[in-house]
């Protein structure tokens, strides 16, 4: 169905208190690098930077580093599903999740330590 031309009234004025436009000047191979990746990452590229605005976090789609790493699409989605439910940016839910783990991790590590001990065969301490 095509808009009425007051909904088209109604969308510019919406637009023009509520939106703006954000451009940078990248050059040619930088661009083409981008755009390849969001394109493995299923995603287009007024997705990848509207995602990064809104995070305001460091990272491709706040899901990568510097090297080219990436999350990939679902788990980044969970991750932002998450955060939104627990109200917090992706970045900072992300990083309390890992160091969260990482206790987590620790606690596995030194259970695992003490099992270890306790299932080794007692030595005799029976002097000769």
């Amino acid at each position: 169905m095509l808009a009425t031309d007051a909904q088209k009234r109604a969308t510019a004025k919406w637009d023009s208190e509520n939106m703006t436009t954000v451009s940078c000047r990248v050059k040619k191979e930088s661009a083409a690098r981008f755009k390849r990746a969001c394109a493995i990452n299923g995603v287009t590229v007024n997705a990848a930077l509207r995602a990064y605005v809104d995070n305001g976090t460091t990272g491709f789609l706040s899901g990568g580093s510097a090297d080219g790493t990436t999350l990939p699409p679902d788990v980044l989605r969970e991750a932002q599903e998450a955060a939104k439910l627990e109200g917090e940016e992706l970045g900072a839910f992300i990083k309390r999740a890992i160091s969260e783990q990482k206790v987590r991790d620790k606690r596995k590590r030194q259970m695992q330590s003490l099992i270890h001990q306790s299932d080794a065969p007692a030595q005799s301490h029976i002097l000769p």
